[in-house]
């Protein structure tokens, strides 16, 4: 019987482009032998490593004939691999192949890589019966001849160094499949690995790691690669290496073992390592001379990375290492080993390449279906823009058309991570120790977004070394530190969390050892006793008022070891004795004014967190029971080191501090009746933060110079006068805020210690000349902008540490003396918005300054020398209405703003200075602007805004050569055409035309696939909508507002899919029709206000099921289609100034709609009785005669949302419902009566 061969065989997909070559490997073998085992995998795994082969799928028949696409396909392959399997002789097509490979081979035009996988080379040599007996079996059918060619190729392939595979474990045989195919990359010099088709947004990152590697620097450069797990490190990693991998002398990818490193770079695939010592010698030895790329992927432990690449003269010059990792401690002895060790952050995808990424997995395409998207939406929301978690999720939606599965994936979600995004997540979970886990435990169920100083005293005080653990969370990217010290987790990580305890007892949550949320278990796991003594923590926020949410003591009795208790807007109630013995944390925001529980004595509290309960005062019941417990004398929050009373509004003095001596927190802040402070708070000799930020407090005590561990003082926004003379005393004090202290004149000579001081809008007038003995001090921040009677700051060589120096506003300042080039750490320097009119020659001594700020100063021009400036990356000159020239030498900026200036021309760079790292380019309302040059020397700029300069006519047809630009603003402008060029800017995302001559948008503006946002609003002699436009996947939003435009564009078939969510036409008085809408069915908002000459939509507007916001308001329609009672998700619908005579019959159906706004409808008569769900409606100046009668059933349901009806008819009294009602002449008002019953369910 015979098997047919294919015709068309399967290869990789990855192919080389050699000369001469069409297949990297030619895979020959025997297929019941080895096709759905070894040969399979071998195959996947060359695959994987970007090599191309050639693999017949289907088979051939013993006997057939070989074709001539066989020996075709042997000749176009660089490698030929024969698998030797037992019956691999039998075959008369494998010995034709291995003879015409041998021939090849001998004449050294390809490569022979034989695989003895369960024979011994010893047979292939015919020197025992295995293969011998199969060719006594073939000189019957073929004859003689043939098959001593056969033996002969037989005898041959031994002599050639193969892999035997026979008796291989599986330990071993995966040793073998890795070592294999390093050395198919060695022999192939494969400068390519495999990337998945479905890969998107990655373009922007590796750019950004290219430009970290920077291959035109000799010097030897390692780049960390760090991020959570699933977050993209290994294909970013590999997307960097297709990139690069060209300049290298040797590459090698993705690995972590010494000797596959070596047999990499070197080719010698044998390498045999006696030691890790051993290894590193030899890898000094070997690559010390060599430029080489080298990616060591998945490292988790420094000693990893130490046999791999523990110094920089290992590796020649002009060397490049990467490193991906979830574990940023790896690189922390590689610090000081090489000069060069970056790390690179691997950040979420944002929205839209996430949804690009997702509907590659769920749909096979770059967008989804328009029926889809809010799902799709919806989808890529809850997985927080994780990779792995998007495609995971992608792939199980795929093929799944029905709404329902989708919702049901949707809620699941909610509670429950996919299995394999899990599996990833947990190693890092799993990698940390117990009380590390508990850490992240606690972040994950209930204080991501809390302050992070705060949560460090409960796990302080419960003994888990926060740390270590925040520092190790940090490390391995699971947990992150927001600007206002914040604890933040990605929501992935929460789920996993949340996940794990929820395991902790499937069948009831409330008994884990968390619960958070009221949908959990809230009130239940006390009120129904439901907790355990397993429960260290419980979260609950009720929204119900303070007299429903009472909590006795006999709730609390089973649930005796919780540590954190958030009560929002609960009272307690009863004899609490011990119950709350092991509470560290208390949030009880809102918490009610009468302390109605007794002997609350929580003694190991820590936190005690207050905020908002505006009804408390200093004689609150809770006060003394804090302090002593009375039944036995002795002091009770003896331990307390936070104290959070922001906003108590009602608190006009601080209880006695005396009983929290341990108190390290002090937060006040908005105590608006607060007037002083008591002498007491001397006492607090630990405390190290104390916030009195809008208060009425004038003066601090005296005795607070005693505070000899205070480190940062918050008084902005108060009524203090001084600051206190002695500050000086206060040796620790690091930083004070006093931001808005109006009257506040005077800065204390003996600031030494400081780091930070801000003191903004101030009366303060000069900073104070320090004697040398305090030249040393350590501030870093010095903020004193809007100081409106600064008039001098003096010598400044007394603050070398300053980093920062921001004076912006200080309008009576007029100079900087040249003793400012002696702050050779200064950061940043902000003068915008001051009388100076130049800065001082010695600014370029600046070496560390990376922004210059000079917005609305006098400043005639910049620094002829601003290109010594090394560092310099930002200058924003916005207003600087008397700049007239651009220094040429700007090369190192990234950004550059010089708004409403008097610049002409953007200078021409000399070639040298091409690779300018500029990314902003503003120069927006500069009306002497008459052209910008040669733009191919900002090839970086990702914006180039050009807003309101009038004189400039036109666009260099270079423009289309800056390929990283995403925004381009040329509105007002008088630029008449974009040049052709512009499609090949194939990153904008935004193009603002608006205001400028343009008259007509390119003809292939579908080719600028990336295109999100376009406006053109007051472009008046626009006329058309190229019908090109809906090519473009990703447009969001289309304004093209009091324009010319006629009609809206019929739009093929294939263009559904367009994600269009706002269409903006409005006062395009020409306009006369939209035509069909069916193609945007994403749109959320249809503004057509102000197009007179339209008179009508198509029925179609009702298969706008996503529409929220549409706006037929002063145009010619007089009828609204009977389809717009489909619009399920319409919440507003403008028709004012139009002609407009009913609102339409069903508009009940319309259930979320909430406001209409009909003023100067002046033919509309009616107002239709099924209003129900509405929250506004305007109908001024309309002919409306009554307010219909509203059913019983309704009034109630109605109560809060139709309060504001009664606004509509003008200026009305409400002072009292038994109070006249004043009511505008021109409504004839009968029937008010329904809405007066509805207004006193409410206000009662």
């Amino acid at each position: 019987m015979k098997r047919k061969r294919s015709s068309s065989p399967e290869t990789g997909s990855t192919s080389h482009g050699s000369s001469g070559t069409k297949y990297d490997v030619f895979l020959s073998f025997r297929g019941p032998d080895t096709r759905a085992t070894f040969t399979d995998s071998l195959y996947h795994t060359l695959l994987d490593k970007g090599i191309s082969v050639f693999i017949d799928k289907r088979g051939i028949d013993v006997g057939e004939e070989i074709g001539p696409e066989i020996y075709q396909a042997i000749n176009d392959s660089k490698i030929c691999i024969p698998i030797f399997s037992r019956d691999y002789a039998s075959s008369s097509w494998c010995l034709r192949e291995l003879e015409h490979m041998i021939l090849h081979w001998k004449t050294n035009e390809l490569e022979v890589m034989p695989i003895f996988y369960d024979v011994e080379p010893s047979d292939v040599k015919l020197e025992t019966r295995v293969y011998a007996d199969a060719l006594t079996l073939h000189k019957e059918k073929h004859g003689p001849e043939i098959v001593q060619r056969w033996a002969e190729a037989l005898k041959e392939v031994t002599g050639i160094k193969g892999w035997d595979t026979k008796n291989t474990g599986y330990r071993q045989f995966r040793k073998f499949m890795s070592l294999f195919d390093f050395a198919m990359s060695v022999k192939l010099k494969v400068s390519c690995v495999h990337i998945s088709d479905h890969v998107v947004g990655m373009d922007e990152s590796a750019n950004e790691v290219v430009e970290l590697l920077n291959v035109e620097f000799k010097d030897v450069r390692l780049i960390g690669m760090w991020g959570m797990g699933g977050i993209g490190k290994t294909t970013l990693a590999k997307v960097v290496y297709n990139k690069l991998s060209t300049n290298f002398d040797s590459c090698s990818g993705l690995l972590n073992v010494q000797s596959r490193l070596l047999s990499d770079i070197i080719g010698n695939v044998g390498v045999e390592l006696s030691s890790i010592d051993h290894g590193k010698n030899m890898i000094k030895n070997r690559f010390c001379r060599k430029k080489v790329l080298i990616f060591l992927d998945d490292v988790d432990h420094e000693n990893q990375l130490m046999a791999l690449a523990a110094k920089e003269e290992w590796f020649g010059s002009g060397s490049r290492i990467v490193v991906t990792t979830r574990d940023k401690s790896v690189f922390c002895k590689l610090q000081d080993q090489f000069e060069h060790c970056l790390i690179y952050e691997v950040k979420e995808l944002n929205n839209l390449t996430a949804l690009q990424l997702f509907s590659k997995h769920a749909f096979r395409s770059n967008s989804p279906p328009n029926a889809f998207l809010s799902l799709s939406e919806k989808v890529i929301a809850k997985t927080g823009g994780l990779p792995l978690a998007i495609e995971v999720i992608g792939s199980l939606l795929c093929g799944k058309k029905e709404e329902r599965v989708w919702q049901d994936t949707l809620k699941k979600m909610d509670y429950c991570q996919q299995r394999d995004v899990k599996e990833k997540l947990m190693l890092s979970f799993q990698a940390l120790d117990h009380l590390q886990q508990q850490i992240f435990l606690d972040i994950a169920c209930f204080l991501a977004g809390q302050d992070n100083s705060y949560s460090y005293y409960m796990w302080d005080d419960c003994g888990f070394f926060p740390s270590e653990g925040i520092d190790i969370l940090l490390l391995m990217s699971l947990v992150k530190i927001g600007e206002g010290n914040e604890l933040w987790m990605h929501d992935q990580l929460k789920d996993l969390g949340r996940s794990i305890v929820y395991e902790e007892n499937c069948k009831d949550p409330t008994k884990g050892s968390r619960v958070w949320w009221a949908q959990q278990g809230g009130m239940n796991i006390v009120q129904q006793k439901k907790g355990t003594g397993t429960v260290a923590a419980y979260y609950y926020q009720s929204k119900k008022p303070l007299q429903d949410s009472i909590l006795t003591s006999k709730d609390f009795i089973e649930v005796p070891n919780i540590r954190f208790l958030n009560l929002s807007r609960s009272t307690l109630s009863g004899d609490f004795g011990d119950l709350f013995s092991k509470l560290r944390w208390l949030n009880w925001f809102e918490c009610p004014r009468e302390m109605q529980a007794t002997n609350f004595c929580p003694k190991n509290l820590v936190i005690l967190d207050l905020r908002g309960s505006d009804s408390i005062d200093e004689h609150w019941g809770g006060w003394t029971q804090l302090k002593i417990l009375w039944s036995t004398k002795r002091l009770v929050a003896t331990r307390l080191k936070v104290l959070d009373l922001t906003y108590c509004e009602m608190l006009k003095e601080i209880p006695e501090l005396s009983a929290f001596l341990s108190l390290e927190i002090l937060i006040l802040k908005g105590c608006e009746m607060l007037t002083k402070l008591s002498d007491s708070i001397g006492m607090l000799k630990y405390l190290v933060k104390l916030d009195v930020s809008f208060t009425s407090i004038v003066e601090l005590p005296n005795s607070i110079v005693n505070l000899k561990s205070l480190k940062v003082l918050k008084i902005g926004g108060s009524c203090m006068q001084k600051l206190p003379y002695a500050i000086g005393m206060m040796e620790k004090l690091e930083e004070i805020y006093g931001e808005g202290c109006r009257k506040l004149e005077v800065i204390a000579s003996d600031i030494v210690g400081l780091t930070s001081l801000e003191l903004t809008e101030t009366r303060v007038e000069n900073v104070p000349m320090l004697p040398e003995s305090l030249v040393a001090t350590r501030l870093k921040v010095l903020d004193l902008s809007h100081c409106g009677m600064l008039k001098e700051i003096s010598e400044l060589s007394a603050f070398l540490s300053l980093e920062k120096l921001i004076l912006k506003g200080c309008e009576m300042l007029t100079k900087l003396y040249d003793s400012i080039g002696m702050l050779k750490y200064l950061v940043e320097l902000d003068v915008s918005y001051t009388s100076i009119i130049e800065l001082p020659n010695s600014i370029v001594n600046l070496k560390s300054l990376k922004v210059l700020k000079i917005g609305g100063s006098c400043m005639q021009k910049l620094p002829d020398a601003i290109g010594m400036m090394e560092k310099l990356e930002e200058i924003y000159g916005e207003g600087c209405r008397k700049l007239e020239v651009i220094a040429s030498d700007i090369v190192g900026l990234t950004s550059l703003e010089l708004i409403e200036t008097r610049v002409e021309n953007v200078p021409m760079l000399p070639e040298s200075l091409v690779a300018t790292r500029l990314k902003v380019l503003n120069l927006s309302h500069c009306r002497m602007l008459k052209e910008i040059g040669e733009l191919s020397a900002f090839f970086t700029l990702e914006k180039l805004i050009l807003k309101g300069c009038e004189m400039l006519r036109k666009l260099s047809d270079l423009i289309g050569m800056l390929k990283y630009l995403v925004e381009l603003d040329i509105s007002c402008t008088s630029i008449v055409e974009l040049p052709n060029s512009i499609v090949n800017l194939k990153s904008l995302k935004v193009l603002k035309i608006g205001g400028s001559y343009i008259q007509k948008l390119p003809d292939a503006i579908g080719m600028m696939e990336k295109l999100e946002e376009i406006y053109g609003e007051g472009c008046r002699k626009l006329e058309v909508i190229p019908s090109d436009i809906m090519r473009l996947p990703f447009l969001r939003i289309l304004k093209l507002t009091d324009t010319c435009v006629e009609n809206v564009p019929k739009l093929p078939q294939s263009s559904v899919a367009t994600r269009l969510k706002v269409l903006n036409l409005s006062h395009c008085r020409m306009l006369k029709e939209i035509g069909e809408l069916s193609a945007f069915l994403s749109l959320e908002k249809l503004i057509l206000k102000g197009c007179e000459m339209l008179t009508k939509l198509s029925d179609s507007i009702g298969m706008l099921k996503y529409l929220v916001e549409l706006d037929v308001s002063c145009t010619s329609i007089v009828e609204l289609p009977n389809s717009i009672a489909n619009l399920k998700s319409l919440k507003v619908l403008k028709i004012g100034g139009s002609c407009m005579q009913k609102l339409p019959d069903a508009i009940g159906m319309m259930e979320k709609l909430e406001e209409i706004d009909g003023e100067g409808c002046r033919k509309l008569e009616v107002i239709a009785s099924d209003i129900v769900g509405l929250t506004s409606l305007e109908l001024i100046e309309t002919r409306v005669e009554n307010v219909p009668m509203l059913p019983e059933s309704l009034e109630t349901y109605t109560v809060r949302p139709l309060r504001t009806l009664l606004e509509l008819f003008g200026p009305m009294i409400l002072l009292g419902f038994d109070q006249a009602m004043q009511i505008p002449k021109h409504c004839i008002l009968c029937r008010i009566a329904p809405f007066l019953a509805i207004m006193k369910v409410q206000t009662t």
